[in-house]
């Protein structure tokens, strides 16, 4: 009589025990996804100027990609935007108007130019 009882009984705490864990784990795999560039934006930091044409600018300018789309240039000022498609990261703001593309190369950013590349590394 009490037999069946008692299976409902363990039936319910081993569901409960397993939705107790997935909730613990889900979060902690959604992270690790988003860490690996799943869902995350694996772009966002502060990049300096490590080689440029004109030497006076290296550790001088800066980058800072915020994980909400916005950029902001130091110390030349402006904010604006950015947006990453097919290996480049294109920036527009008030003083770029249509915008600077860099290309994505591992924790470098870099722009081609005739009078020598500027590359921006990952701090």
């Amino acid at each position: 009589m009490y037999e069946g009882f008692f299976n409902e009984e363990k039936k319910m705490k081993r569901k409960n025990l397993i939705i107790c864990l997935a909730l613990l784990v889900l979060p902690l795999a959604l992270g690790a996804f988003a860490g690996c560039g799943g869902g995350g934006d694996s772009l966002a930091g502060t990049y300096l100027c490590t080689e440029h044409w004109n030497e006076g600018m290296v550790g001088r300018i800066t980058f800072e990609f915020r994980s909400d789309g916005t950029v902001k240039m130091s110390p030349l000022g402006g904010e604006g935007t950015y947006e990453i498609a097919n290996g480049a990261v294109t920036v527009v703001n008030d003083l770029m108007e249509d915008g600077v593309t860099l290309q994505i190369q591992g924790n470098t950013l870099r722009i081609e130019n005739p009078l020598g590349d500027v590359v921006y590394t990952k701090q």
